[in-house]
């Protein structure tokens, strides 16, 4: 085996820098970029180089780092016993009496996470920030006799703690729906009938600050609304790192939706469906927020499902998409997300990290409910493990109580999850063993000074230069009394924390592996079987849980 030695230097930071070429780059004609486009016709050898091509934006890759991040559902559903989603529940119902943002970030902070994303408006409507454009606000609660800006607060918190944050601002908007009747147009609502368009400014000229700048979009009422409103959180507080889209995202329609229970008033016919300008909603957040990732949109990927996990074997970064980045929203391809077989009817390759988001609450609901319990520690272990362990971000919920505070039992949870994480993933029992690299960077081997035990693996891909590219591979340990190596078999944890056997598939940004069974040895190897041209693993470590 021809190959080329480093000595690593401290656990994790022994990243290994493997990532130099370890060949000659097959596909220079062809820019790395998080968007590479296909043509008709191509083989399957062009567009797998095309696929080694695709890499994260600057802010795809920094929101990929931080692995680990929050949510928080905090609005008028934690203030009732029996949430209503459609939008008439009064804002007067708002009112936390003691709420302390600070805290959120304290917690959260001491917690491991760096990130967090808050329901500034969720799908009834209802507003965390004073906007000038709908009365369905915290200005209308007696939260600081409506004087009052949650949005203000959480978002000058999580920056005094070194948080970056995001907005979850949903495009339903079942208040307009259901309560706000007063700006009727020859008889019908604003939402729900977007047939009639016009050029629209946004924002309204009157509320333009000097030096901004000023949009004008050929659109329907509502639309124009939703675009105002982003406006005003795009600009009035400060850097946004993630846009947070649920729900419903090309359009809604509410006869198919239980939680709406619309009956059209009398005078208004048809089918209501409100339809959503998604290339508008895009254009006005890169003007404002240049590569401000999207999800649900253009950036980052919904994993399927609020359990906590990703597919076992880990997931794709790069996606194939059947219609023009930028437009409209993303349209999948046939089959599991990223594999070969997706590229058939594609237009692009794109890079589009997963996000898995779940709820602690062990009954799963978003918003704080009273006397509900948390999922228990190894339960959250098993989410951290099938999803940041398989390629993706955790996006991990929290609730506020009504007093405006994240209860103890959800500050213990995160304080145990971070604690485990450290003990086990913190340290890297190779330590500074040596790491050999194969020419064709197929095999990477740590020698170990002495006999170590472990039963975790930690890769990664050098995403950020090489895109993902690995699609099998192997782990292997040095059995010294045979004198031969042994493949090692790994596992995993389904949705009811049972142990599976595991994939030695995808690997991407990171990837956490268990051992069946505790290995001892004094050298390890990663083999790849199967790789979209030549490799760029740039990690492996070895823990011990």
């Amino acid at each position: 085996m021809h190959s080329r030695t480093v000595r690593g230097a401290v656990a994790v930071a022994c990243a290994l820098l493997l990532s130099a070429p370890a060949v000659a780059d097959e596909d220079p004609e062809i820019r790395r970029s998080p968007v590479v486009s296909l043509a008709p016709g191509e083989s399957d050898r062009v567009r797998e180089g095309k696929a080694a091509r695709v890499v994260p934006s600057a802010t795809q890759l920094m929101w990929q780092r931080q692995q680990l991040t929050a949510f928080v559902h905090f609005t008028t559903r934690t203030f009732v016993d029996k949430p209503q989603p459609d939008g008439r529940l009064s804002p007067t119902v708002f009112n936390p009496s003691d709420l302390d943002t600070d805290q959120w970030a304290r917690v959260l902070r001491a917690g491991g996470y760096r990130h967090v994303v808050l329901t500034v408006k969720h799908g009834d409507g209802f507003l965390l920030y004073p906007s000038a454009y709908s009365t369905y606000s915290v200005a209308r609660s007696p939260y600081r006799n409506g004087k009052g800006d949650v949005l203000r607060e959480f978002t000058d918190s999580m920056r005094r703690a070194g948080l970056s944050v995001g907005f979850y601002f949903s495009p339903p908007n079942r208040h307009e729906l259901n309560v706000e009747r007063s700006r009727w147009k020859k008889g019908y609502p604003r939402y729900g009938y977007s047939e009639v368009k016009g050029n629209r400014a946004c924002p309204v000229p009157e509320r333009r600050a000097p030096g901004r700048p000023s949009f004008t979009f050929r659109t329907d009422e509502y639309n124009c609304l939703f675009l105002r409103q982003l406006y005003e959180i795009f600009t009035q507080y400060g850097p946004v790192s993630e846009w947070w889209l649920d729900e419903y995202v090309t359009s809604h329609t509410p006869r198919n939706d239980s939680r709406d229970a619309f009956v059209p008033p009398p005078g208004v016919t048809g089918d209501p469906t409100q339809r959503f300008d998604t290339t508008a909603w895009w254009s006005l957040a890169e003007a404002l927020q240049p590569g401000i990732p999207v999800f649900n949109g253009w950036g980052l990927r919904w994993v399927g499902n609020e359990q906590g996990f990703a597919r076992v074997g880990g997931e794709w970064s790069t996606i194939a998409v059947r219609n023009q980045p930028g437009t409209g929203v993303p349209q999948f391809t046939a089959g599991a997300p990223g594999d070969r077989e997706t590229w058939d009817g594609a237009t692009h390759l794109v890079w589009m990290p997963t996000e898995v988001d779940v709820p602690m609450s062990a009954g799963g609901n978003w918003s704080w409910n009273p006397g509900e319990q948390q999922k228990s520690p190894e339960q959250l272990w098993h989410i951290y493990v099938a999803s940041v362990g398989r390629n993706a971000n955790l996006l991990l919920n929290f609730g506020p109580d009504r007093s405006g505070r994240i209860p103890e039992d959800q500050e213990e949870r995160a304080l145990g999850l971070r604690q485990r994480i450290s003990r086990v993933f913190g340290n890297d029992v190779a330590g500074t063993a040596r790491t050999s690299v194969s020419a064709d960077g197929r095999i990477i081997e740590r020698r170990l000074a002495r006999p170590t035990t472990f039963n975790w693996i930690g890769l990664r891909e050098d995403v950020a230069r090489h895109g993902q590219r690995v699609e099998s591979y192997r782990i292997e340990a040095w059995d010294s009394r045979q004198g031969s190596w042994r493949r090692l078999t790994t596992t995993t944890w389904n949705e009811k924390g049972r142990v599976i056997p595991d994939i030695d598939a995808r690997i991407g940004f990171q990837r956490y592996q268990h051992l069946e069974e505790p290995t001892t040895t004094r050298r390890v190897r990663v083999v790849v079987t199967e790789s979209r041209r030549e490799p760029h693993v740039s990690a492996l470590t070895l823990h011990r849980d």
